[in-house]
């Protein structure tokens, strides 16, 4: 089993560093996905400022910072990606789960939207509502609460 090491670079120069290791002879990686900007299709790197590699760096290598300690298997890389992609992206409420507004009102998430938005069913003068709410409009109701 090889050893994996992990570099650290400078803000956005993950592709210099790994042009720069790959002109020494040392194999390096620097994971991408597939980014869509109108018509548009562009490579971008989903671990911001780290280059991977199986061998240790050259001396003279100018883009290449410090290794990272402590990251050698799968578990420990998912902690340096950042989450980018819409199957990535994790939302803060479950459908069901209840909820309390910015205004006191509580209620029940009905729908995730996406982008951070929820359809948000609330009882207001005694009628059923479905709002639509920004994630950060909203908070958990604390679950021993009715």
């Amino acid at each position: 089993m090889t050893a994996l090491y992990v570099y650290r670079t400078k803000s956005q120069c993950e592709q210099k560093a790994q042009k720069e290791l790959r002109e020494a002879g040392v194999k390096a990686y620097v994971p991408t996905e597939k980014r869509c900007w109108g018509k548009s299709e562009r490579r971008v790197p989903t671990a911001r400022q780290y280059v991977f590699t199986a061998s240790l760096k050259p001396h003279d290598a100018e883009h290449v910072g410090q290794q990272v300690p402590g990251v050698a298997a799968p578990h420990e890389l998912r902690r340096l990606y950042i989450r980018t992609s819409t199957t990535q992206r994790r939302h803060a409420f479950a459908t069901g789960d209840k909820v309390v507004s910015a205004s006191g009102y509580p209620g029940t998430v009905r729908r995730v939207i996406g982008g951070g938005r929820y359809d948000v069913e609330v009882i207001i003068a005694h009628k059923c509502c479905i709002v639509k709410m920004k994630e950060s409009d909203i908070t958990l109701l604390h679950p021993h609460t009715k």
